[in-house]
């Protein structure tokens, strides 16, 4: 060992080592002090227990929900969904009622159809017979039978009388109170005309022409559709040959009266 000198103090004198003073004294220092080490490891150990709380602190926040073992239960739970999306609803489905066989009809009364009347009722034909002026039962309609098939007054015939057209007059009615003197031996109507002879009756073929309709005037009188006036004898006179033509309807007058007698 190197010699030195003490320069603390005013002692002077050679350095001594200390390991050799020590040893060569036989110096007893004792055990060393375990306070630190002690402290070193309570350090350490609250440094695990820290670090352990801290892990099991993050391990129950971060595990996932898949991770959690939910509790068995009797329904399956409802999956969360957003409040804007309707949530699907498993129903049954509807239970469809069998088809049942149709049940008869109860019988009913039988029904009749309802007779629809006509709007305008047509009264029964009149006729056949003699076509007659109301005042004189000796003398009837008749017509020539000649180009022209003028309507005349003459003589009544008995029936049966050969060749006569006077028994065959019928009133054929098309409405309530329209009708078409015809002729059913035949087949002549009664129809006003006007000629170069004047204006007279005569039988022409029936044709079913408005010319040919006559209408009941006050009950007894035969009004022409188509002209207006009555049938009448001419000057009111029943003479073999005397013409029948169409006249102002005058309710009084005998020669504008007719009936058919069979």
């Amino acid at each position: 060992m190197t010699d030195a000198t003490n320069s603390t103090g005013n002692v002077e004198g050679a350095a001594v080592q200390i390991g050799t003073v020590g040893r060569d004294l036989n110096i007893n220092y004792g055990t060393p002090p375990k306070r630190p080490l002690l402290l070193r490891v309570a350090a350490v150990v609250v440094a695990v227990v820290v670090a352990l709380l801290v892990l099991v602190s993050n391990l129950g926040t971060a595990r996932r929900p898949s991770d959690v073992i939910a509790a068995p239960s009797s329904t399956p739970p409802l999956a969360s969904v957003p409040s804007t999306t309707a949530v699907p609803v498993t129903t049954q489905p509807p239970v469809v009622p069998r088809p049942q066989p149709p049940k008869p009809p109860p019988p009913t009364a039988t029904q009749q159809p309802a007779i629809q009347q006509p709007a305008d009722p047509k009264p029964a034909n009149d006729g056949p017979g003699y076509l007659l002026p109301s005042d004189n039962d000796q003398k009837a309609i008749d017509f020539y039978d000649n180009e022209f098939h003028d309507a005349v007054m003459w003589d009544r015939h008995p029936p049966g009388t050969d060749p006569s057209y006077q028994p065959h007059w019928v009133r054929e009615f098309t409405g309530a109170d329209v009708f078409r003197i015809r002729n059913e031996q035949v087949n002549r109507c009664l129809e006003p005309v006007s000629d170069g002879r004047g204006d007279h009756v005569v039988a022409k073929v029936c044709s079913g022409a408005e010319s040919q309709l006559w209408r009941t005037q006050n009950a007894v009188q035969f009004a022409s559709v188509s002209f207006g006036g009555c049938l009448a004898a001419v000057d009111g006179s029943y003479n073999n040959g005397n013409w029948l033509h169409i006249t102002n309807c005058t309710a009084g007058r005998p020669d504008q009266r007719w009936r058919v007698v069979g």
